[in-house]
């Protein structure tokens, strides 16, 4: 076991007397994570709540806010305790456990365990590599939320599964969850091609700008074509020729044609699509 870590949501905004400001912190998180092996990035397994040492152990927690903390964070587990007595909500099943004491709160192995038959895939697979590969220069930058969102697409991944929906609002860091899912894919050794799409050439030249910090020579804008050899294309889906019987090239015309103003990226095994909330997309 990682130990846990500390996730901090941003403050709410509020507005008393007509006038506008932002609370100095938000609600903090506790999330216990697994480390496969030294030097791998750790993977969040379970949420804990901490209550008052008089409350019950699920004071003020229903099953609806359990399960909003497990998709927020997501994990499969959430475990909340007065320093005496724990309970488990489990978030497949839905199900809410009666409480229990400390001492059968689970060994880290049996977290593991646990989150392997709930994911359908165990930490040692090869294909599971990605979600063990850390950030580039460490997690002080990324958001709690951004974490959360490259977990979700990487054990899609992990599953076979091919498509993948992220609704991010504006200025949630869409790019930075794009450079990173990326670049651990290619830390592992399982990309070999990828093309990023914009609506229009501004988002292109940030996007690229971004990726270039982090891959380099190997991120270039492509116009007619795809990049091979572990290269990031950029493009915007108006000029974007590709050749016929190319499965990328069609799923990226398939998309183009559906959402003109989607942004994301493809590589031969997933496709990502960020949108809006209030902005659906075919995923």
């Amino acid at each position: 076991m990682d130990g846990g870590r500390r996730e901090e949501t941003a403050g709410a905004i509020e507005s008393p007397d007509g006038g506008r400001w932002r609370r100095t912190r938000g609600h903090t998180d506790y999330v216990l994570r697994v480390r496969v092996n030294p030097g791998t990035q750790p993977v969040a397994v379970a949420l804990i709540e901490a209550k008052a040492e008089h409350l019950p152990p699920g004071h003020g927690l229903e099953q609806a806010k359990l399960y909003a903390r497990c998709e927020r964070l997501n994990v499969p587990f959430v475990f909340s305790s007065n320093g005496h007595l724990f309970i488990e909500f489990d978030r497949a099943s839905g199900q809410t456990g009666p409480p229990r004491p400390l001492e059968e709160f689970p060994a880290p192995s049996d977290l593991r365990a646990r989150y392997e038959q709930a994911m359908g895939f165990r930490l040692d697979d090869e294909s599971a590599k990605p979600l063990l590969t850390r950030y580039v220069g460490g997690e002080a930058t990324r958001r709690y939320y951004q974490d959360a969102a490259i977990r979700a697409v990487l054990e899609k991944l992990v599953r076979g599964e091919r498509r993948a929906l992220l609704s991010l609002a504006t200025g949630a860091g869409k790019t930075f969850i794009a450079v990173n899912l990326l670049r651990r894919i290619a830390d592992a050794g399982q990309l070999q091609r990828a093309l990023f799409v914009c609506d229009r050439d501004e988002l292109r030249n940030q996007g690229l700008a971004a990726f270039q910090g982090v891959f380099g020579a190997e991120s270039a804008p492509v116009s007619g074509g795809i990049m091979f050899l572990k290269e990031i294309g950029f493009q915007t889906p108006d000029v974007v020729q590709l050749g016929r019987g190319d499965p990328f090239g069609s799923e990226l015309l398939e998309q183009s044609a559906r959402n003109p103003s989607a942004a994301g990226f493809l590589f031969p095994a997933l496709k990502v699509l960020f949108g809006s909330p209030f902005s659906p997309l075919d995923p």
